[in-house]
């Protein structure tokens, strides 16, 4: 389950910044971002129940 997202669409981000917000087995899990860059799209919404595997949020690399 998406407890949070915090970043917005444009928003540049840093590595290291936590962009989203897990919960899954009463544990919370803050995903990362593992470049620097720009969310190009935000793929799910704060209370959303989402499956292993599916992308979250998309990012565009800095340097290009």
């Amino acid at each position: 389950k998406v407890v949070a997202i915090m970043t917005a669409e444009g928003e540049d981000v840093e590595e290291g910044s936590v962009v989203i917000v897990l919960e899954a087995m009463k544990m919370q899990n803050e995903i990362k971002a593992s470049i620097d860059g720009v969310v190009s799209e935000i793929k799910c919404e704060a209370g959303e129940r989402v499956e292993a595997n599916v992308p979250l949020l998309e990012m565009i690399p800095e340097n290009i």
